[in-house]
């Protein structure tokens, strides 16, 4: 596309509006400028605005009669595109819609945020980073690979270790593992005599692998202790250049039937991650699974607060996707 003309109710409004959003956070300049328009460029595409007459100003823009209903516009990654959201939600001049649903409203593959601009029009920005994975989510890996989970033997407790936590590990992985609790990297005799020895032949622990080497766990655990009728899972892939090939997708597409196979009588499954971990919240929605609770501002992280969120699925609505 080459240009978009728009025609404004307040031309002031609407470039103290537009000179935040496409100026200091989209990468747009000013392309000209007269006293009843402005206009914005970027990579060789334009927008300009312009002061309608205002014997015209007393019929208001409706997005959902005939004509335009938004405009999209891209920003580079969802940490971009957070930032963004925060300052608008702070801000009592801007409408954040569909917050509710953040950052899915448009879709499971699809990370946006939608909000108003001084005269309605719905405006949505796209985190770019997050399309081009959820595009090709298996992105570099072999169409080969073979992703499987087994049980822990004793005689995996020294490399598992050493991919998690030895001196050689990729410690990314700590970052977004429930950062806010500060769980410390585990010294080898710690890990053997603790968390390692115990999860040997536990039915509720299972390593990740792809083609036989070790990348990753996948756990259970009882919500509510001996009533034994709420199952929380989790997961971690420790080689953070694993990430976003699917991998982890699939282990739990393994882990989620096996549970339910072997505790038959369960109704639901679920985990809990937080709002800082994007790609625990895109996996949930891939995978599926209803986004059931928020609990706001209950997680504190590197001077900021986050949500605690929790996602399941309910053992018919996993038959259902199987069929």
């Amino acid at each position: 596309m080459h240009h978009i003309e728009i025609y404004v109710s307040n031309l002031q409004t609407t470039i103290h509006f537009y000179d935040r959003l496409l100026l200091d956070v989209l990468g747009y300049e000013v392309y000209q400028r007269w006293d009843r328009g402005i206009g914005y460029q970027k990579d060789g595409f334009y927008i300009v605005f312009v002061q309608v007459d205002p014997k015209k100003v007393i019929v208001p823009y409706n997005r959902t009669s005939v004509g335009l209903n938004h405009l999209a516009f891209k920003i580079d990654t969802v940490e971009q595109l957070d930032a963004l959201r925060d300052v608008y939600l702070a801000d009592d001049e801007v409408t954040v819609l569909y917050d509710d649903c953040y950052p899915f409203a448009g879709g499971k593959d699809h990370y946006a945020l939608y909000f108003e601009d001084p005269d309605r029009i719905k405006l949505e920005v796209v985190a770019m980073d997050f399309i081009s994975h959820s595009a090709n989510p298996t992105l570099t890996r072999s169409a080969d690979d073979v992703v499987s989970i087994r049980e822990i033997g004793l005689e995996d407790l020294r490399s598992w270790w050493e991919i998690a936590y030895g001196p050689e590990a990729d410690l990314e992985w700590k970052k977004w593992d429930g950062p806010y609790f500060n769980d410390p990297v585990i010294s080898w005799e710690a890990f053997r005599n603790g968390f390692g020895g115990v999860s040997v032949g536990n039915p509720n622990r299972r390593l990740i692998l792809v083609n036989d080497e070790i990348v990753g766990l996948v756990t259970a655990h009882w919500e509510d202790d001996n009533l034994r009728q709420w199952m929380e899972f989790g997961i971690a892939i420790y080689r953070s250049d694993l990430w976003q090939k699917g991998y982890g997708r699939q282990a739990l597409e393994l882990w989620i039937p096996d549970l339910f196979e072997r505790y038959p009588y369960i109704r639901r499954v679920g985990y809990t991650t937080w709002s800082g971990n994007k790609r625990m919240l895109a996996l949930g929605e891939k995978l599926g699974m209803t986004l059931e609770a928020k609990v706001r501002q209950v997680r504190f992280y590197e001077g900021k607060y986050y949500d605690s969120i929790k996602y399941g699925i309910l053992r018919e609505e996993y038959e259902k996707q199987k069929k």
